[in-house]
């Protein structure tokens, strides 16, 4: 009887250990997730405010009654843009909480509005006399 209660400790030991070191693995991986998650939303919003912006950018250089249309992907975790005077700002979460903001600036005036949530829009882009607009 002494045997099989030793024995069955053991195994128990046995098990607990390897338990803690599935935690330990799963919660790491889970870290490294949330932060290629977060490298990858802030690469999408980079690239959408890259793209509207050299169409901004070519636009205006040829002039009034200018226009395109450029594709964006909106990052999951952008919940607010802004378009006023000379800049564009997409706000996102970042790992959940904490707020970053992505921009652009502009040499001229820029106007119009861009989504706010995730998801993938045509965005109009047009030069007028002293401005670009933007929509989608």
């Amino acid at each position: 009887m002494r045997i099989k209660a030793q024995t069955s400790i053991e195994l128990i030991v046995i098990l607990s250990l390897m338990l803690s070191i599935f935690i330990v693995i799963v919660v790491s991986n889970n870290n490294m997730l949330s932060t290629s998650t977060s490298r990858l939303n802030q690469d999408k919003a980079n690239s959408a405010l890259d793209d509207i912006s050299n169409a901004a950018n070519s636009v205006y250089q040829q002039g009034t009654g200018a226009k395109t249309r450029v594709y964006v992907s909106v990052p999951q975790s952008a919940f607010n843009s802004t378009v006023f005077n000379k800049t564009i700002k997409l706000q996102m979460y970042v790992k959940g909480q904490r707020i970053q903001t992505v921009y652009r600036l502009f040499d001229f005036d820029i106007n119009g509005t861009l989504p706010n949530s995730s998801g993938s829009y045509w965005v109009d882009v047009e030069a007028y006399d002293s401005y670009v607009n933007m929509s989608y």
